[in-house]
């Protein structure tokens, strides 16, 4: 399967659309001790952020990954907070689920927030598939699946097939660029079982008992 980043559930919030939240780095900045210092990332690019590092300039290397096991999505912002410091600028390095980095270096984070626009990046993903396993004693006789970015099921992926209980089914994702997806089984006992945010480029997707 594809190698790139573990399955994650990430908050975030999208530019007036979203609830805003903040994310702590320990430790992180502060100019003014009578002001708490904050830096909004934007990934204003088509491609997802996999790895967002925020390090003061001060600093000779990167601090850890702020985004974890989260992703910040392509369209939508971040909100880091910024404890602990006393200096304005910050280098900031974001790789995109295509490994490739944009890195904005000297940010006056005291002034001003940072948008990521990936130029030159190719967003496309060759070969793009998942694994469906059913590890249940149930047939499954429905299977939708929906990018993170609709806000609806797609058509049943199984057609006239079924997934039978202990089988597995491979779905290609041919023309789409995303790696976040949703799934709903419909089993034969008429059962549902969701599972959300799962990350197809790194991995398959199981239903369990």
């Amino acid at each position: 399967m594809n190698t790139m980043k573990s399955l994650f559930t990430i908050v975030l919030i999208v530019c007036c659309t979203s609830t805003m939240f903040a994310k702590d780095i320990e430790p992180v900045a502060e100019d003014n001790p009578s002001k708490d210092l904050y830096v909004t990332i934007t990934n204003s690019s088509d491609c997802d952020i996999f790895y967002l590092y925020v390090s003061p300039e001060s600093s000779g290397d990167w601090e850890e990954d702020v985004l974890d096991e989260d992703v910040l999505l392509a369209g939508e912002s971040i909100k880091i907070n910024l404890y602990g410091y006393e200096e304005c600028l910050f280098d900031i390095k974001a790789v995109y689920s295509t490994d490739d980095e944009e890195i904005d270096m000297g940010v006056n984070v005291c002034l001003e927030d940072v948008n990521f626009y990936g130029y030159d990046v190719d967003c496309s993903i060759d070969g793009l598939y998942v694994d469906i396993s059913n590890n249940t004693s149930v047939d499954i006789w429905y299977l939708y699946m929906s990018p993170q970015s609709s806000d609806s099921w797609e058509e049943d992926v199984l057609g006239e097939d079924v997934l039978l209980a202990g089988d597995e089914f491979t779905v290609d994702l041919v023309g789409y660029d995303e790696c976040i997806w949703d799934f709903k089984a419909v089993f034969a006992d008429e059962e549902e079982v969701e599972l959300y945010e799962v990350n197809v480029c790194e991995e398959n997707v199981t239903f369990y008992e």
